[in-house]
C-alpha cells in the first residue's frame, strides 16, 4: 500500500540524504528554513520523498507556530 507519512527527526535526515544524492543541486535543504518532509512509502519500504521549507521563517520570527502548539491569539502578533 502506497502512504505519506509525516517524517520525525530520522526521517528527516533520510530525506536531507535523498536530496543531497539525486537532486539536481545535490544540496541539502538549509535548516534555518525549518524544514519538513513527508515521506513516501510502499509496503512499509521509503520510496521517496517531499520537503518543504520556510525560507522568510527567520524574517518573522514568531509568525509560524507548529501543528501542536496551541493557538495564539492575534493580539500577539500585532503587539510585536
Amino acid at each position: 500500500m502506497l502512504s505519506v507519512v509525516l517524517a520525525d527527526k530520522c526521517g528527516l535526515s533520510w530525506a536531507q540524504e535523498q536530496v543531497e544524492r539525486y537532486h539536481y543541486l545535490h544540496t541539502p535543504v538549509d535548516p534555518r528554513c525549518n524544514p519538513v518532509a513527508l515521506l513516501v512509502t510502499l509496503f512499509e519500504e521509503r520510496v521517496g520523498c517531499f520537503i518543504f521549507g520556510r525560507p522568510e521563517a527567520t524574517r518573522v520570527n514568531g509568525w509560524y507556530v507548529m501543528c501542536n502548539q496551541k493557538s495564539i491569539p492575534l493580539a500577539a502578533f500585532l503587539s510585536n
